[in-house]
């Protein structure tokens, strides 16, 4: 909500140019990736910590004979 908040901000004062605006596009971007990036993990490690699980691991087996 923060960079539509800004962007709305900054339009409404008339402050955009076509520069400002590819670069508020561009911070934007990397803002809302960051922020879903972080909350995709700590989801993730909320799942595995509710499962007792590593996440991507693969635990070996104990007593394989080889065929």
């Amino acid at each position: 909500m923060v960079p539509l908040a800004v962007g709305a901000i900054v339009a409404r004062l008339g402050l955009f140019t076509p520069a400002t605006e590819l670069l508020f596009l561009i911070v934007s971007f990397l803002f809302v990736t960051i922020a879903y990036l972080h909350w995709a993990l700590v989801v993730i490690e909320r799942f595995c910590e509710f499962l007792g699980i590593n996440c991507l691991t693969i635990a070996p087996q104990a007593n394989v004979e080889n065929v």
